[in-house]
């Protein structure tokens, strides 16, 4: 089908599962592609959609406990991922988001006792921590913050007895006040 940017082209191949399909989509910044494979769990599909800062793409994965699905998005800084797991106990979960002061970072994991959590986000004075990692007593949390004179580190975990906490907060009057 040729139109204003080229020729788009469907190619359909049908197999053992269904029919495998293959979309080409000329446009301003390069080709689109959509490609659909019918598997024993469903249908695994990828998309390339190119744009200002290079190739968008998005892939989705059917299996056992659910689709698995990675998403990449080039932007003015790098590219941003998100990947999505399913696992046993939930959805496992990754994302990273370049910016301006390096990339931030999430990763999600559930578990037997929640969702153990992990956070990075770097910014002016270095990269801030967010730890959060649930057992069979809580949630264990540490926390660090980089900022003028240091980081400041909180960090409470649960256990038979209670909760431990520590915290630490370096300054320009008592470098280790706790």
């Amino acid at each position: 089908m040729p139109y204003l940017y080229g020729t788009a082209l469907c190619i359909n191949i049908p197999y053992l599962y269904g029919t495998a399909r293959c979309i080409n989509m000329p446009n301003l910044y390069g080709t689109a592609r959509c490609i659909n494979m019918p598997y024993l769990y469903g249908t695994a599909r990828c998309i390339n959609m190119p744009n200002l800062y290079g190739t968008a793409r998005c892939i989705n994965m059917p299996y056992l406990y659910g689709t698995a699905r990675c998403i990449n998005m080039p932007n003015l800084y790098g590219t941003a991922r998100c990947i999505n797991m399913p696992n046993l106990y939930g959805t496992a979960r990754c994302i990273n988001m370049p910016y301006l002061y390096g990339t931030a970072r999430c990763i999600n994991m559930p578990n037997l006792y929640g969702t153990a959590r992990c956070i990075n986000m770097p910014y002016l004075y270095g990269t801030a921590l967010c730890i959060n990692m649930p057992n069979l007593y809580g949630t264990t949390r540490c926390i660090n913050m980089p900022y003028l004179y240091g980081t400041a580190c909180c960090m409470k975990m649960p256990y038979l007895y209670g909760t431990a906490r520590c915290i630490n907060m370096s300054n320009s009057m008592a470098p280790h006040a706790v």
